[in-house]
């Protein structure tokens, strides 16, 4: 490939080989029989290449960082509609839907998802507040008290209307990703609102799929 006259980078796409391992290969700076320079040389220019590629990372997160932000400065992100169709989405992904379901139920562990979400909540409907109920499933490892404080601050939700927690078992034969404080289960008594939401959720997919929207 290099005889061709493809670049480093071209012969990393194919073969996946790191471009200083390349460099090393075939710039004829060390014989390839000489390992331990080799070695050395990659044990020198690695944290290097490290380094230049995060720094190319981050350029491009702020690239699109910048990209984003610009665009969403023009949508209609005040609209009641707007506000509505993201609640939808949401609960429809992270909500219970199943049969016999009473009142919503809204569960993850993303605290900035479950902010968004009653916010959104709160804001597309007159909800009252002594109707929330937060239940937490965390593990051994996290301290009840904190985990409780957390959620309650985050949510504006008095600890008053928390549930009793339940401690999940931890599996010893599995790995399994620690999270800042636990799974948080918030509910709300009013299952026409859940109703309004799902059936937001369903209208909205069926216009958006609909060949005549799209055409």
């Amino acid at each position: 490939m290099k005889q061709a006259g493809l670049t480093y980078d071209q012969i990393h796409f194919h073969l996946r080989v790191p471009k200083s391992t390349l460099w090393t290969w075939l710039s004829g700076t060390y014989a390839p029989s000489n390992r331990i320079k080799q070695k050395e040389h990659l044990t020198k220019i690695r944290p290097l290449a490290i380094q230049a590629r995060q720094k190319l990372q981050k350029q491009k997160d702020g690239e699109l960082s910048r990209r984003v932000a610009t665009w969403l400065t023009h949508a209609p992100l005040q609209k009641i509609e707007t506000k509505k169709i993201i609640l939808a989405s949401l609960y429809w992904a992270e909500g219970a839907k199943y049969k016999g379901v009473s009142g919503l139920r809204f569960v993850n562990t993303d605290p900035d998802l479950m902010l968004l979400f009653i916010t959104l909540l709160r804001n597309c409907y007159p909800v009252e507040e002594n109707r929330f109920r937060v239940t937490l499933h965390v593990h051994g490892y996290h301290s009840i008290p904190s985990a409780t404080k957390f959620w309650s601050r985050l949510l504006n939700v008095s600890p008053k209307q928390f549930n009793k927690p339940y401690v999940k078992p931890r599996n010893q034969q599995r790995t399994f990703r620690r999270t800042v404080a636990g799974i948080c289960l918030l509910g709300y008594l009013d299952s026409d609102i859940r109703k309004d939401i799902m059936e937001t959720a369903h209208q909205v997919a069926k216009r958006l799929s609909s060949p005549s929207f799209n055409g």
